[in-house]
């Protein structure tokens, strides 16, 4: 096995992975292609961070790979968790070589000082996952965080039975009062994709994200990953709009923002109704309608409304690991 942590060569080596190879590099869309592009643009501002991606090839085939930066000591993916795709298959052997030549080379990238790294673990509930094993194996802190799931193998009226029973007015009045529009692969209209940063400007009164943000979620719609809903209510006035995202057999519910001004209505509960049908008639078997975080010191109000609200709609939750491993 060799490390490679030239950036240049692990960026070409990212580019032409084959995600049948490694599927966990691309199998959820919040951790896979799509947010390791966002990221960049997302994380905290202040000191830079300094890519310190890293690859294990052996005979020239990816064994693992590896998204990370490191910004004041402290190793993560621009704020996020650090990424770690494994092979399938590997034996107990390969891998254990992987991850002790993955942690020696996050290790070179903060010498001579110690660091802290956050990595990204398997879904909890079910049985640790090989990385999880190596993180355990290595004394690492684990922590979780919960998201809610809505199984969309069932048939719709299976699915619509797990929404909360208070929303399914407000999903009925939504569908008859909102008139949807769509960006996607078969309907790439720029100019309508064009209103999603000019609405999310205007409600929030000013520009948090740069074009590269907006960017990377227009070229995830051209290559049939991502899907905008536009609702109207009436013919001219934006009501709300949701982006979502999709990964292997995932969709994941990435962005939705709704006009403030218009709240005595029931604005969001139809887009998100609609998004998740949507992503099943598109095969999909699980849209994962993001974190659900509970009431804790130092967390705002509005964030655990949202997850509130996110509930509604969930038929189960999926809880997946973070370690947080000393370097």
């Amino acid at each position: 096995m060799r490390l490679i942590n030239d950036q240049r060569e692990v960026q070409r080596i990212f580019s032409n992975i084959n995600y049948h190879d490694v599927p966990s590099w691309n199998d959820h869309p919040l951790f896979g292609e799509l947010y390791r592009h966002l990221e960049p643009h997302v994380g905290p501002t202040g000191p830079a961070y300094l890519p310190c991606h890293l690859a294990v090839l052996e005979d020239q085939v990816p064994i693992a790979l590896v998204a990370a930066t490191l910004r004041q000591l402290q190793i993560s993916h621009y704020g996020f968790p650090v990424r770690i795709a494994l092979r399938q298959n590997l034996s107990s052997k390969d891998l254990n070589r992987a991850v002790g030549m993955i942690v020696e080379g996050l290790k070179s990238a903060v010498s001579p000082h110690s660091a802290r790294a956050l990595i990204l673990g398997g879904v909890w509930g079910a049985p640790l996952s090989n990385l999880d094993n190596e993180m355990l194996k290595r004394m690492a802190r684990p922590s979780m965080r919960t998201h809610a799931i809505s199984e969309l193998g069932f048939e719709p009226i299976d699915i619509q039975k797990h929404i909360r029973k208070s929303y399914r007015s407000l999903i009925n009045w939504g569908k008859r009062n909102l008139e949807m529009k769509y960006v996607s692969f078969n309907n790439l209209n720029a100019e309508l994709f064009s209103k999603f940063p000019e609405f999310h400007s205007q409600i929030t009164g000013k520009r948090y994200y740069d074009n590269p943000f907006w960017d990377a979620l227009w070229n995830s719609i051209a290559r049939g990953t991502g899907e905008l809903s536009l609702s109207y209510l009436g013919k001219n006035e934006l009501a709300g709009c949701v982006f979502v995202a999709d990964a292997g057999k995932v969709s994941y519910y990435s962005m939705g923002i709704f006009n403030r001004k218009l709240f005595d209505k029931p604005l969001s509960h139809f887009p998100v109704y609609d998004a998740i049908m949507r992503a099943r008639s598109r095969g999909i078997k699980v849209f994962d309608l993001g974190e659900v975080p509970v009431k804790v010191d130092g967390l705002n109000d509005k964030a655990v409304q949202i997850g509130f609200f996110k509930r509604g709609f969930a038929s189960s939750f999926n809880r997946f690991t973070l370690w947080e491993l000393d370097l």
